[in-house]
Protein backbone atom coordinates (compact mmCIF):
# COMPACT_ATOMS: atom_id res chain seq x y z
CA UNK A 1 0.00 0.00 0.00
CA UNK A 2 1.10 3.50 -0.76
CA UNK A 3 1.99 5.83 1.86
CA UNK A 4 -0.05 9.23 2.62
CA UNK A 5 2.50 11.37 1.34
CA UNK A 6 2.68 9.86 -1.64
CA UNK A 7 -0.79 9.52 -2.21
CA UNK A 8 -1.11 13.14 -1.48
CA UNK A 9 1.56 14.11 -4.58
CA UNK A 10 -0.29 11.96 -6.72
CA UNK A 11 -3.93 14.37 -5.56
CA UNK A 12 -2.21 17.58 -5.71
CA UNK A 13 -0.66 16.56 -9.24
CA UNK A 14 -4.30 15.45 -10.74
CA UNK A 15 -5.74 18.79 -8.94
CA UNK A 16 -3.38 20.96 -10.30
CA UNK A 17 -3.68 19.24 -13.56
CA UNK A 18 -7.88 19.58 -13.99
CA UNK A 19 -7.57 23.28 -12.42
CA UNK A 20 -4.73 24.76 -15.30
CA UNK A 21 -6.84 22.42 -17.92
CA UNK A 22 -10.19 24.38 -16.27
CA UNK A 23 -8.03 28.15 -15.93
CA UNK A 24 -6.50 27.97 -19.68
CA UNK A 25 -9.54 26.16 -21.75
CA UNK A 26 -11.49 29.06 -21.76
CA UNK A 27 -8.51 31.45 -22.96
CA UNK A 28 -7.77 28.79 -26.07
CA UNK A 29 -11.08 28.66 -27.04
CA UNK A 30 -11.65 32.62 -26.74
CA UNK A 31 -8.23 32.91 -29.06
CA UNK A 32 -9.53 30.58 -31.61
CA UNK A 33 -13.16 32.27 -31.88
CA UNK A 34 -11.46 35.64 -32.06
CA UNK A 35 -9.45 33.82 -34.93
CA UNK A 36 -12.29 32.75 -36.76
CA UNK A 37 -14.48 35.90 -36.03
CA UNK A 38 -11.25 37.82 -38.09
CA UNK A 39 -11.67 35.55 -40.30
CA UNK A 40 -15.80 36.26 -41.10
CA UNK A 41 -14.96 39.58 -41.29
CA UNK A 42 -12.22 39.63 -43.47
CA UNK A 43 -14.91 37.35 -45.84
CA UNK A 44 -18.24 38.66 -45.68
CA UNK A 45 -16.71 42.83 -45.40
CA UNK A 46 -16.73 42.72 -49.41
CA UNK A 47 -20.23 41.13 -50.04
CA UNK A 48 -23.17 43.68 -50.81
CA UNK A 49 -26.55 42.39 -50.60
CA UNK A 50 -29.65 43.89 -52.11
CA UNK A 51 -31.91 41.36 -51.02
CA UNK A 52 -34.25 44.54 -49.61
CA UNK A 53 -34.16 46.74 -52.35
CA UNK A 54 -31.26 48.92 -50.97
CA UNK A 55 -27.13 48.31 -50.38
CA UNK A 56 -26.43 46.71 -46.94
CA UNK A 57 -23.33 44.59 -46.27
CA UNK A 58 -23.87 41.03 -45.96
CA UNK A 59 -23.86 40.37 -42.34
CA UNK A 60 -25.83 43.14 -41.74
CA UNK A 61 -28.95 41.86 -43.41
CA UNK A 62 -31.39 40.13 -41.25
CA UNK A 63 -32.43 36.97 -42.94
CA UNK A 64 -30.81 34.12 -43.89
CA UNK A 65 -28.44 34.06 -47.13
CA UNK A 66 -26.53 31.30 -48.80
CA UNK A 67 -23.46 32.97 -50.54
CA UNK A 68 -22.27 30.36 -53.81
CA UNK A 69 -19.04 31.32 -55.44
CA UNK A 70 -18.23 31.27 -58.95
CA UNK A 71 -15.43 28.69 -57.78
CA UNK A 72 -17.79 26.65 -55.77
CA UNK A 73 -20.63 26.67 -59.09
CA UNK A 74 -17.89 25.51 -61.21
CA UNK A 75 -16.59 22.56 -58.87
CA UNK A 76 -20.22 20.68 -58.39
CA UNK A 77 -20.63 21.62 -62.79
CA UNK A 78 -23.86 24.09 -61.48
CA UNK A 79 -25.67 24.96 -65.05
CA UNK A 80 -28.98 25.56 -64.20
CA UNK A 81 -31.17 26.38 -60.87
CA UNK A 82 -31.95 23.31 -60.43
CA UNK A 83 -28.26 22.46 -59.47
CA UNK A 84 -28.13 24.65 -56.83
CA UNK A 85 -30.09 22.19 -54.84
CA UNK A 86 -26.27 20.74 -54.29
CA UNK A 87 -24.76 23.51 -52.49
CA UNK A 88 -27.76 25.40 -51.28
CA UNK A 89 -29.48 24.24 -47.71
CA UNK A 90 -33.10 23.64 -47.48
CA UNK A 91 -33.85 24.06 -51.56
CA UNK A 92 -35.38 21.42 -53.56
CA UNK A 93 -35.77 22.31 -57.08
CA UNK A 94 -38.46 19.42 -59.23
CA UNK A 95 -39.05 19.14 -62.58
CA UNK A 96 -41.04 16.87 -64.99
CA UNK A 97 -40.26 16.23 -68.15
CA UNK A 98 -41.66 19.78 -69.30
CA UNK A 99 -39.41 22.80 -68.13
CA UNK A 100 -41.91 25.04 -67.59
CA UNK A 101 -43.46 23.00 -64.83
CA UNK A 102 -40.50 23.21 -62.84
CA UNK A 103 -40.95 24.38 -59.25
CA UNK A 104 -38.66 25.42 -56.42
CA UNK A 105 -39.54 24.65 -52.78
CA UNK A 106 -37.07 26.55 -49.92
CA UNK A 107 -37.28 24.96 -46.40
CA UNK A 108 -40.30 22.98 -47.65
CA UNK A 109 -42.26 26.29 -48.59
CA UNK A 110 -43.51 26.37 -52.15
CA UNK A 111 -46.09 25.75 -54.62
CA UNK A 112 -47.12 21.91 -55.28
CA UNK A 113 -48.75 21.40 -58.82
CA UNK A 114 -47.86 21.43 -62.43
CA UNK A 115 -50.25 24.29 -63.47
CA UNK A 116 -48.34 26.43 -65.99
CA UNK A 117 -49.84 29.87 -64.95
CA UNK A 118 -49.13 29.29 -61.28
CA UNK A 119 -47.10 32.04 -60.06
CA UNK A 120 -44.75 30.50 -57.39
CA UNK A 121 -44.66 30.56 -53.60
CA UNK A 122 -40.99 31.24 -54.41
CA UNK A 123 -39.37 33.72 -56.27
CA UNK A 124 -36.64 34.00 -58.45
CA UNK A 125 -35.05 37.13 -59.38
CA UNK A 126 -32.01 36.74 -61.79
CA UNK A 127 -30.20 40.21 -62.46
CA UNK A 128 -32.50 42.25 -60.50
CA UNK A 129 -35.17 40.81 -62.47
CA UNK A 130 -38.47 38.98 -60.78
CA UNK A 131 -39.07 35.80 -62.82
CA UNK A 132 -42.97 34.96 -62.30
CA UNK A 133 -43.80 32.44 -63.67
CA UNK A 134 -42.15 28.71 -62.87
CA UNK A 135 -40.61 27.95 -66.32
CA UNK A 136 -39.29 31.26 -66.61
CA UNK A 137 -36.85 31.60 -64.19
CA UNK A 138 -35.22 27.66 -64.31
CA UNK A 139 -33.58 28.17 -67.82
CA UNK A 140 -29.72 28.31 -67.96
CA UNK A 141 -28.15 30.63 -65.97
CA UNK A 142 -25.24 31.85 -68.25
CA UNK A 143 -21.93 32.99 -67.13
CA UNK A 144 -22.18 33.45 -63.70
CA UNK A 145 -19.62 35.44 -61.01
CA UNK A 146 -21.40 34.63 -57.88
CA UNK A 147 -24.97 33.66 -56.21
Amino acid sequence: MQSIPALRSVLSTAIAAVLSTALLGPEVARAQSDADDETITKTLSGMTVTAQKREEALQDVPISITVVSNQLLQDVGARDIKDLQIVVPGLTVTSTSNEALTTARIRGVGTVGDITGLESSVGVVIDGVYRARNGVGFGDLGELERI
